[in-house]
């Protein structure tokens, strides 16, 4: 998702949500995930999820996961032929990280079913989130 939380061809997670009702109902979809984007950009997409789009999720028992990259803003025209490899955030540490995005996801939304990372995202973000999520 871009950094006004939309998709990059501009539609938000609940227009994606009622697109994949039908799905949901022959239990072909368990799980939407947002991947290889911002803490700051997946997190503005699930603020922006409506009472009906969590109604639906929860009905049919549907899941979010979120795969954070800790680099710098992608751009919306971004490709792999186009960049580089990235500059990670020095500040997205493996306890930022928790601290800042995944506690809150996890407290938050109970619809969060899987949790990770991406880009520029080490085995210790990895390992902090197991490590810290069994004790908080």
């Amino acid at each position: 998702v871009n950094d006004k939380g939309l998709l990059r061809s501009q539609e938000n997670l609940n227009d994606v949500i009622q697109w994949l009702m039908p799905y949901f109902a022959c239990n072909r979809v368990t799980i939407i995930s947002m991947n290889c984007s911002t803490p700051e950009s997946i997190d503005m997409a699930l603020q922006q999820l409506t009472d009906e789009s969590i109604a639906l999720l929860k009905k049919f028992n549907v899941h979010i996961g979120c795969y954070a990259n800790a680099q710098h803003y992608i751009p919306d025209r971004w490709t792999l032929q186009t960049s580089d490899a990235g500059i990670v955030r020095s500040v997205m540490t493996p306890q930022f990280y928790y601290d800042k995005f995944v506690k809150k996801w996890l407290t938050q939304y109970p619809f969060i079913g899987m949790i990770g990372g991406c880009c520029l995202m080490l085995p210790a973000h990895i390992k902090y989130i197991v490590d810290h999520v069994e004790t908080d």
